[in-house]
């Protein structure tokens, strides 16, 4: 589809443009650039950060500053990353340093995202360690992995690593020890609206309907006690990282406790899976059968996973901050917004909202009635729209 065509276009331009043997990468939409030396990084954005004075000031820095061999810039859609290289009796150590974005600091909070990584990578390994963390600016620093994304030139991704990513999403909803944080999405994106409002920006009559379909999930859901789960909220397949012997998920920042659907329903938004994949990704999630309430939470979540990011992409112009073209980004933002109403028009996302609002008071066993996934695939017809 068009979408997926694009999509693959421009990943193909901000991914894959460079050697494979630095396919590792911290955040999303990046390329490994130009190398630089300490002191020799030119033509930056006007809001790029003095690295070389960030660097000369970290304690973590601080006693092997001679040892620094070179500095490759990073892209990112919200960051400033760096991969810093150090030389020391012929070994080369590499790392990860991220500088966050103008502004971050009003839609992310740093302490919550240093506790729950702390969380992850003790009890889980499938996150970076922080080697560095600090709160007050968010600057951190972490081991560089070699490993490449689960997803291949074209944006495909094998079965196998869907079942891999179905199941590390599984191991992080089963963690015991809780976030820092509790996480609504559908108020997030009223939080990112109101981000817009305050910048004086504006918002398309587009935007406002799609708004308003939310909102009405937003409303239905609040009728329910819906689970919270260790989750990533933000597990696009480029946040995977397939390395040697595990499957790592990176880019923590919007990690909370949230109803673990969220999860499952954007890593298959943002996958573009067909029904069949998504019938593998539940049926690797849940095991042979899913309960209903589940099942219609997947669906109904996933014009939000859509939205959430084009009125994020709306939130970073308004705040001049898009380190990648404007128009590109723009792109990506109408494309967000195209997604959103194919999903909101699919029959399946109308059956599942009518189906949570006709069950918001009746009792418990009612929505958890199970349904095979012999049965789930009589729901995911041709005519009821691949995703």
């Amino acid at each position: 589809m068009l979408f997926k065509t694009i999509a693959s276009s421009f990943y193909k331009k901000y991914l894959y443009n460079y050697s494979r043997d630095f396919s590792a990468h911290y955040f999303r939409g990046k390329k490994l650039m130009s190398t630089f030396s300490l002191g020799k990084l030119n033509e930056v954005p006007s809001d790029q950060p003095d690295i070389n004075h960030i660097i000369e000031n970290l304690p973590f820095f601080k006693d092997s500053l001679s040892n620094i061999k070179d500095i490759k810039k990073l892209d990112g859609w919200s960051n400033h990353n760096y991969l810093v290289s150090l030389s020391k009796n012929n070994i080369i150590k590499k790392y990860v340093l991220r500088v966050p974005g103008k502004d971050s600091e009003k839609h992310i909070n740093r302490n919550h995202e240093e506790h729950n990584t702390n969380v992850v990578s003790s009890n889980l390994g499938i996150c970076p360690k922080n080697l560095y963390f600090e709160a007050k600016s968010g600057i951190l620093v972490r081991d560089f992995l070699e490993g490449n994304p689960p997803l291949d030139e074209e944006e495909n991704i094998s079965n196998e690593n869907i079942k891999k990513m179905a199941v590390t999403l599984n191991r992080l909803h089963n963690l015991k020890s809780p976030f820092a944080n509790n996480i609504n999405n559908l108020l997030i994106i009223k939080h990112y609206e109101n981000i817009i409002y305050n910048l004086n920006g504006q918002l398309s009559n587009r935007y406002k309907d799609l708004l308003q379909e939310l909102k009405q999930l937003q409303e239905i859901l609040s009728h329910y006690t819906l689970p919270l789960s260790p989750s990533h909220n933000d597990p696009n397949p480029r946040n995977f990282l397939e390395t040697k012997d595990k499957f790592m998920l990176l880019d923590w920042e919007y990690s909370g406790n949230t109803d673990p659907c969220w999860d499952i329903a954007y890593l298959s938004t943002h996958s573009e899976f067909d029904e069949n994949q998504n019938i593998l990704l539940l049926n690797e999630y849940f095991g042979t059968s899913v309960d209903l309430f589940s099942f219609y939470r997947f669906n109904a979540y996933k014009p939000a996973t859509e939205f959430i990011l084009s009125i994020w992409i709306r939130m970073q112009i308004l705040g001049n901050h898009y380190p990648v073209p404007l128009e590109e980004l723009e792109e990506w933002e109408v494309l967000g917004l195209d997604k959103t109403e194919e999903h909101i028009s699919n029959p399946l996302y109308q059956e599942s909202i009518k189906f949570l609002k006709e069950n918001i008071y009746k009792q418990k066993s009612s929505i958890r009635e199970k349904i095979s996934i012999n049965e789930m695939e009589k729901l995911y017809t041709p005519e009821r729209g691949s995703n």
